[in-house]
């Protein structure tokens, strides 16, 4: 980075919030995504960002970005850097935006159940301030420990109980976000509004590519007053699919419903004295006592019904008390020359949920690779779909071996009617099936990124638009 540039930040962020040093620029080329992580085992050459700067205020990013538009400068935001799907990889000459220091909470409506936070606060560091006072969120992604509410909306996310609280859209009330030209929207906090489109989901899951969430004001709930398990086993794969969904049919609503095939069971349950073995279906159900008890009896009735064995409450409880631990499981084995492991999501309606699953097992089988799923997420019209692909190749044949996995799972799940991503966001490797799916809502959506990026300074190659698309 030039000496008047880095000037030119100093006076935006002050000395100590600017930052280009080589190993800083290093740490922040860099998110979790398989594929980049291996790539770095066999090649020296990185695109590194020139500096990184942590904003505190609104209008600190404000200035940022005006900044940044009138000098063509891409601008990337970072909130956790656990992104799967490469949604926080630099280009050479980027300024990288960190927003962790923006992690207030600026109001707590405890009367109307509303928070209003700072896109950089982590979801655990939020969830700790709504327990205090009895609410909870009811958002636990995968990541949850190490990501950002900002990471949260840009990517559209889902959490392991969404079941019941719903994804990260639903809790959405309103946004305050800068545009690339440095200018702050907000959205009205109003329980609902028939004003015209919703502009809150302009920002839900753009992944930095129109601008920078700042902060939101969300829906929370009650801190449930008793929480219930229960665990099933089933014989036949498709007899709990089918229980999830009458239990669903039904209206019932478990705080979590997660259902493993036989591989992901043993690497679930794989610590627990007597781990359950075979396809086993997880109930949590939370909240009003009488409530929670009485649909985990339905939900019970409705399990039984469909062929399986009761295998009581200590597997819901150790899956449940361990499963942020599904976050961790990538880095020992991308640790090891040779290895590689990658996380594929999808859903699908219920009609087309079995012949989907049972395609991309197909499609995913190889020679000394081994395929894991489990199916969570349930609703009234169908479930998500999480696959664990993990095996071994010879050194430096890594990568290619990712791509070839992501090519044949994409592939499948266009086939089968399956959407490109649940929960992850898109990768670049994502870029064709991205297109099929949206049709011509893709052109629709890169006009709107000319419109409000005209400089193409905001997360330049998301989502397939590069600088001059």
């Amino acid at each position: 980075m030039t000496a008047a540039r880095r000037r030119e930040l100093e006076e935006i962020f002050g000395a100590d919030r600017v930052e280009d040093t080589p190993i800083t620029r290093r740490l922040y080329s860099q998110d979790l995504t398989a594929l980049s992580l291996v790539d770095r085992r066999h090649s020296a050459d990185e695109a590194l960002p020139d500096a990184v700067v942590w904003p505190e205020t609104v209008h600190e990013v404000s200035r940022l970005l005006r900044w940044a538009s009138e000098g063509k400068v891409p601008v990337v935001t970072y909130g956790g850097g656990t992104s799967l799907r490469a949604a926080t990889m630099p280009s050479t000459g980027a300024i990288v935006c960190d927003m962790k220091r923006m992690k207030r909470v600026t109001r707590m409506d405890e009367n109307s159940m509303i928070v209003t936070a700072e896109a950089g606060i982590l979801g655990e560091a939020l969830q700790h301030e709504l327990r205090l006072v009895g609410l909870t969120l009811g958002h636990f992604p995968p990541a949850f420990y190490g990501s950002t509410l900002g990471g949260f909306l840009a990517t559209r996310s889902a959490g392991s109980l969404s079941t019941r609280y719903g994804p990260i859209e639903d809790m959405v009330i309103s946004l305050q976000a800068v545009l690339p030209d440095g200018s702050i929207v907000k959205t009205r906090t109003a329980p609902r509004s028939a004003t015209g489109p919703d502009f809150n989901h302009v920002f839900l899951g753009s992944q930095g590519t129109l601008g920078i969430i700042t902060r939101a004001s969300l829906r929370c709930r009650m801190a449930p007053a008793t929480r219930t398990f229960a665990a099933y086993k089933f014989a036949d794969w498709n007899d709990g699919v089918t229980a999830m969904r009458l239990m669903m049919r039904k209206g019932l609503l478990p705080a979590a419903v997660r259902y493993s095939d036989p591989p992901e069971t043993a690497r679930t349950f794989a610590r627990m004295e007597d781990e359950p073995d075979g396809n086993v279906l997880v109930l949590v159900f939370e909240g009003h006592d009488r409530r929670a008890l009485l649909e985990a009896s339905i939900a019970a009735e409705i399990a039984l019904s469909c062929h399986c064995t009761q295998l009581g409450e200590e597997a819901a409880r150790h899956w449940f008390d361990h499963r942020f631990a599904e976050a961790y499981r990538r880095s020992p084995v991308l640790a090891e020359d040779g290895a590689y492991m990658e996380v594929i999501d999808t859903a699908a309606t219920w009609s087309r949920l079995p012949t989907l699953i049972a395609s991309l097992r197909d499609a995913l089988a190889g020679e000394g690779r081994q395929v894991s799923l489990y199916v969570a997420n349930a609703s009234s019209v169908g479930a998500s779909v999480c696959l664990t692909v993990q095996g071994h190749t010879p050194a430096g044949e890594e990568g290619k071996t990712l791509q070839a996995i992501w090519t044949a799972a994409l592939s499948t799940i266009r086939q089968g009617g399956g959407t490109v991503s649940y929960r992850q966001g898109i990768g670049p490797w994502q870029i064709d099936a991205l297109k099929e799916e949206l049709g011509v809502g893709y052109d629709l959506l890169r006009d709107m990124k000319r419109q409000i990026d005209p400089n193409g300074i905001m997360n330049p190659g998301a989502f397939g638009f590069d600088r001059t698309s």
